[in-house]
This record gives C-alpha cells, sequence and structure tokens, in this order.
C-alpha cells in the first residue's frame, strides 16, 4: 500500500513539473532543425544613393546568432558579410554605379543555417534604371510615373536572346518578328538616339524593357500628357494635340531643327528629353528624319495590323497621336508607375 502511494505520489509530481513547464499544453519550440522555416523572408533592396543599396529583410527565427548576407554579380554568390541577432537590414556601400547586384540571406546558429531568403537583384543607382545589356538609363519622375529619360539601346530581350540586328532595307520590309537597327546603319547613333524598333520587337512576350520597366501603353502616354496640361478627352484625339507638350518632352536644342518646337518657350522644361532620332519607313526600309522627328511606340494595338505611337516634329510645339503599321522602325521608351 506505501510503494503504490509513493508511486502515484511520484506521478502527480512529473505531471506537476510539466504542466508547470507547458510541455504538455504548448507547441514544441523549434529547435533549429527546420531551416526552412525559420529562415529569413522578404527581402527587398531599396537603392539609397547611386553606389549605396540598404537591404530589408523579416527575421522568422528567436534563436539565430545572426544573419550571413551573400552577394553576387553573377551566377556565383559569395559572402558579403554577417550581422548579429535580430538585426534586420544592411547597408552596402561603395558599389560600382550602374552595376546590377544579386543578394541572398541566411539565419545561422551554432549548429545550423537555415534555407536562403527570397533573391533580389537590383542596380546600383537610385535615379537610373539598367537593362540586359548592362546599359545605364536615367529615370525623370512625372506626376506618378517613372519615364527613362533616354531612348532604349537594349540587343536581347530580357531572358538574353537577341534582337535581330536588320540593317537591309527590303529585308526590314519583309520581316514580321522582332528587329531593330540604327540610323543609317550607323552605330556610333546609338550612343545618342538609342535603337530603332519595329513593333513586334516591343510587343514580344521575352521582354525588351529593363526589368521593372514596360513598354508604355497608349493610355500611360495619355497620363503622361495630361500631367503636362493636355485635356483629358483632347488626349485620347487623334493628330497634333495639347499646346506645348511636344516642347515640354523634347530635349538637346542643338539636335532639333530650328521651328515651333525648339523655339517654344517651354522646350525641355519636363527633362524627358526626347531627341530627333528620326523613324525607319515601314514600305521601303529607308531611314528618315534624324534631327526632325522623333517617333516613339506604345503597346496598344490598334486593329488587324496596327499598333499607336507617338510623334514630335520640329515645326510643332504639340505631341501627336496616331497608329502605323507594326514593321515601321521607332524609338522606345520605357516606364513604370511610382512604388
Amino acid at each position: 500500500m506505501i510503494k503504490q502511494f509513493t508511486f502515484l505520489m511520484a506521478m502527480i509530481a512529473v505531471l506537476l513539473l510539466w504542466a508547470c513547464d507547458g510541455s504538455l499544453w504548448s507547441e514544441p519550440k523549434d529547435t533549429g532543425n527546420d531551416s526552412e522555416h525559420w529562415a529569413p523572408s522578404n527581402l527587398t533592396v531599396i537603392p539609397f544613393g547611386d553606389t549605396e543599396l540598404n537591404l530589408v529583410w523579416t527575421d522568422n527565427s528567436e534563436f539565430e546568432s545572426g544573419f550571413h548576407i551573400e552577394r553576387s554579380l553573377g551566377a556565383q554568390f559569395v559572402e558579403l558579410t554577417s550581422v548579429g541577432p535580430d538585426v534586420t537590414s544592411y547597408l552596402d556601400t561603395s558599389l560600382v554605379f550602374g552595376k546590377r547586384y544579386n543578394y541572398r540571406v541566411a539565419a545561422y546558429n551554432s549548429t545550423d543555417t537555415s534555407n536562403y531568403s527570397n533573391i533580389v537583384s537590383v542596380p546600383a543607382c537610385l535615379s537610373c534604371t539598367v537593362d540586359v545589356d548592362g546599359n545605364i538609363y536615367p529615370t525623370i519622375q512625372i506626376d506618378d510615373q517613372i519615364w527613362m529619360a533616354q531612348n532604349l539601346s537594349v540587343t536581347h530581350y530580357r531572358n538574353g536572346d537577341d534582337i535581330s540586328l536588320n540593317t537591309r532595307a527590303d529585308d526590314w520590309t519583309d520581316v514580321s518578328t522582332g528587329a531593330m537597327c540604327y540610323f543609317n546603319n550607323d552605330t556610333d547613333n546609338a550612343e545618342r538616339f538609342g535603337a530603332l524598333y519595329n513593333w513586334y520587337a516591343v510587343s514580344d512576350a521575352r521582354n525588351i524593357a529593363p526589368e521593372g520597366f514596360r513598354v508604355p501603353s497608349d493610355g500611360d502616354w495619355q497620363v503622361l500628357e495630361r500631367a503636362l496640361g493636355m485635356g483629358f478627352s483632347e488626349a485620347a484625339e487623334t493628330g497634333y494635340r495639347g499646346l506645348d507638350q511636344g516642347s515640354q518632352l523634347s530635349g538637346n536644342a542643338s539636335l532639333w531643327s530650328s521651328g515651333s518646337l525648339r523655339d517654344g518657350t517651354t522646350f525641355g522644361e519636363s527633362a524627358f528629353d526626347a531627341l530627333p532620332a528620326g523613324y525607319r519607313d515601314l514600305s521601303t526600309g529607308s531611314y528618315i528624319g534624324l534631327g526632325n522627328y522623333a517617333y516613339f511606340w506604345s503597346s496598344t494595338v490598334s486593329g488587324a495590323g496596327g499598333a499607336w505611337y507617338r510623334w514630335l516634329d520640329y515645326a510643332h510645339s504639340e505631341i501627336g497621336r496616331y497608329y502605323d503599321f507594326r514593321k515601321a522602325g521607332y524609338s522606345v521608351r520605357c516606364v513604370r508607375d511610382v512604388q
């Protein structure tokens, strides 16, 4: 009887200890063996300056000794630094302007290392964007849009495939797939004026826009025009519209022929810096209008074989809106929304 009583009291004591510890009634704590669930998450990288990037992430662990931060310029990641426990940000400084950096973060303790966070790829530039070729484009904010302030000159789609360089006039008029060229087939023009693209390249699913940007729709262009003072209904009309929006969007007076566009008092006010890059004719493959005209594609189709575009003319301070067949060779500007 005494033995039974002693055993019963021992069992009660064990139960009381368990109850006080909470082990019977609570979920077991993460011991660090599940490397997936204590991995940091929601890694974001924000340009802090033209040579600085600020990393921020979510800490999903209560027992880490710190975090390993890894960086790469290509496929091979190397450890950049480590930070202590409960730290959820890091400022990477002394970067090379315009280069694209890839980052990932992992938590660690004395016995284990978590899975990596999501990978984020960001160029080191506060007010620019970088295409897949490494070309750097300045950007400007107009209202709630961020626009490239320079014409696109990329030679590859975002997945690395070549955009066909088409120099022969008869080939240009026959092609119905993505193609690009330089005015007069002179690569020196690429440095100043960018490239000319047919609409098939603009609309290709492999994407010619830099990461985070898009080829503007007709609606995007109308938002821009209204931000510069054009009326809502007028922005949806065709032909020359507005008062001086063409002058506001243009830049570098020395490149434009003398006329109403260049000589207007609002020339260059928007800092969009549109240049007279000319265009490539869809029916002859000829190059036309360097110094006189700027043509820009939109991503929006019009009818069975057309697409909307914008044009600036040295003799007009307004901006034109119309549609053309998709074989024409026009400049491209890209846009994104303010985040």
